[in-house]
């Protein structure tokens, strides 16, 4: 048995991969090994490291490792080997299902003889439920690991504690995501690699909030400079670029991009290239840079195989852009099209508004009015679909938990330092002559502790109103009506009243109210255009130069106080 498992392993082992020089040491492991045991637990190890592009040589090692096992010296061994592997090669493939079965079968065998083994099989079996979308059976057992999982392993930890968090991060607990991801970062605080994936991950997590100034200084904290130039640094310049550019900082933003294209081009990673690239002539255009972007996109078309899966559309939806750019509308719509085309599958579906924007600009400079309607009823039609209403919901409940578990653990810390300092100054004190001085200090680190106390209190409650707004789904006005914010079109003031047009109203709500108040109680979709009137800028169908028209027909004006803010606010909810 055991030279025919090695025989087979070499055969299906030449194909080697330059950068992975481990894969040397790990198959001398198996040749080297004394017992059949140790045999079997290398050729684990060697399995479970190849990349996910030679899945079928890990089943193939799988399914030798089964034929032979009823004249193995410990068949049961070799038969979660097999399981093992059959796992590992399936979740390679994306074949999550069939994973499961596997992968649960070989931990069961490795938990009940006390083999490490156990621990990295449970890693996998919970990247497994997490793509097929068991959050709560992925955070379950990654809890369960972290409690059983001895301190010496030291990596099975540090993987654990990052699944963890990319499963806290799908079940929208921000908090406890970023908890378990920072543990990462300080177990492994002297590579470059996982401090550079950890900081990323943590970025995107803010970037989902929209905390985008959080997002740069959490990237900015690793010392990127002292890396070598790997995929992960290209990847790194473009994650800080983009939270720069979703910042509206987009000098910034085209900065870094041109790094991640350095380092990119430097290791020759076509992927990193293009996103940087494509990201890079997007920035560009924002800014009115045009002179080299057709330069750019020719050399974005020459990386696209790096790409597969939305190349097509980027490339479209790029040459779509910059031909409206130029006053080419004609052009224009036909390479928007096509990133439509594209945009219909499943994985791209999120492409879509930012496309049908672009159309109906084009088609509205090409005077073609009828097509361009046609597309805001499209765009219309998106926005209020119930996978994209489920994931803003999602997105504003995960964000307004986690400022409020930060802000009381903030002020917890505040108010534990004021104990301990009013503490310091009783322990200090006792000399009678001193008493005086004392009293004195004690009474003005009270006033001081109050005010200290006041203005936590206050922070707190502007937070809380802050969330409060965020998880907002219905308001009570004066008149005792209660009204959906959703189905709130516009509100105009008129004298000492507020009118509310409905979606689903021929008339107006009437409240004895004022802009302001009603403005400080409404989800952040809400924004003020005109001294009289704020919109819900979900509801607007199309945008002019000095009015917008929503889709209930109404047009109203916007005046060039607001003009500004109501921009910025409708690219942020199209990005």
């Amino acid at each position: 048995m055991k030279l025919f498992i090695y025989s087979l392993l070499l055969a299906v082992s030449y194909i080697s991969i330059a950068q992975r020089p481990d894969f040397e040491s790990l198959k001398s492991a198996i040749s080297e090994a004394k017992s059949e045991e140790a045999r079997l637990h290398a050729i684990t190890q060697y399995g479970d490291a190849l990349p996910n592009n030679r899945f079928n040589e890990v089943l193939l090692l799988a399914d030798s490792i089964e034929t032979v096992s009823e004249n193995s010296t410990n068949p049961e061994l070799a038969t979660a080997t097999s399981q093992f592997l059959k796992g590992i090669s399936y979740f390679k493939s994306r074949d999550f299902i069939k994973a499961k079965g596997f992968l649960r079968n070989s931990a069961a065998y490795y938990s009940s003889v006390g083999s490490d083994i156990e621990f990295r099989a449970k890693n996998v079996l919970g990247l497994t439920y997490i793509r097929l979308r068991e959050i709560d059976s992925a955070i379950y057992l990654y809890n369960e690991v972290l409690s059983r999982i001895p301190e010496s392993n030291l990596q099975g930890r540090i993987s654990t504690h990052g699944n963890l968090g990319s499963a806290y991060r799908q079940s929208g607990d921000y908090t406890k995501a970023l908890e378990h991801l920072q543990a990462v970062y300080q177990l492994d605080s002297a590579n470059a690699f996982t401090q550079i994936n950890t900081a990323m991950n943590m970025a995107h997590i803010y970037q989902d909030m929209e905390l985008y100034e959080r997002s740069i200084t959490t990237l900015k904290q690793v010392n990127i400079e002292s890396a070598p130039p790997i995929p992960p640094k290209a990847v790194y310049y473009n994650n800080l670029a983009n939270s720069f550019r979703k910042n509206e900082q987009i000098d910034s933003a085209l900065y870094y991009f041109k790094f991640g294209l350095q380092v990119a081009r430097q290791i020759e990673f076509e992927q990193g290239e293009f996103t940087a690239l494509s990201n890079l002539i997007e920035c560009q255009m924002a800014l009115n840079q045009l002179d080299s972007i057709p330069n750019l996109i020719a050399s974005l078309e020459k990386v696209s195989n790096a790409r597969s899966m939305d190349a097509a559309l980027r490339v479209n939806f790029i040459k779509g852009q910059y031909h409206l750019k130029v006053g080419q509308p004609q052009e224009a719509i036909s390479y928007l099209l096509l990133a439509e085309r594209e945009a219909n599958k499943p994985q791209l579906q999120g492409m879509k508004p930012g496309i049908y924007h672009q159309l109906i600009d084009a088609y509205n400079a090409d005077e073609n009015t009828v097509k361009a309607k046609e597309y805001i009823v499209k765009l219309d039609q998106f926005r209020e679909s119930p996978a994209n209403s489920k994931r803003e919901r999602f997105l504003a409940d995960a964000k307004a938990n986690y400022l409020l578990a930060v802000t009381e653990q903030e002020l917890d810390e505040k108010n534990k330092e004021v104990v301990d300092s009013s503490n310091k100054v009783i322990i200090f004190g006792g000399a009678a002559a001193l008493l005086m001085v004392i009293a004195f200090v004690l009474f003005r680190l009270n006033k001081k502790s109050t005010e200290t106390l006041v203005s936590q209190e206050q922070e707190k409650a502007d937070l809380q109103k802050e969330i409060e707004k965020q998880r907002t789904q219905i308001i009570e006005l004066k008149s005792k009506a209660v009204l959906e914010t959703q189905e709130i079109v516009s509100i105009k003031s008129d004298g000492h009243y507020l009118e509310f047009s409905l979606r689903n109203k021929p008339k107006p709500e009437v409240d004895r109210n004022k802009l302001k108040d009603i403005l400080e109680v409404l989800p952040d979709f809400f924004i003020q255009i005109h001294r009289s009137y704020i919109i819900n800028i979900k509801e607007v169908r199309v945008k002019y130069a000095d009015k917008v028209e929503m889709k209930n027909g109404d047009e109203l004006p916007v005046s060039r106080k607001f003009k500004e803010e109501f921009n910025a606010a409708l690219s942020k909810l199209d990005s």
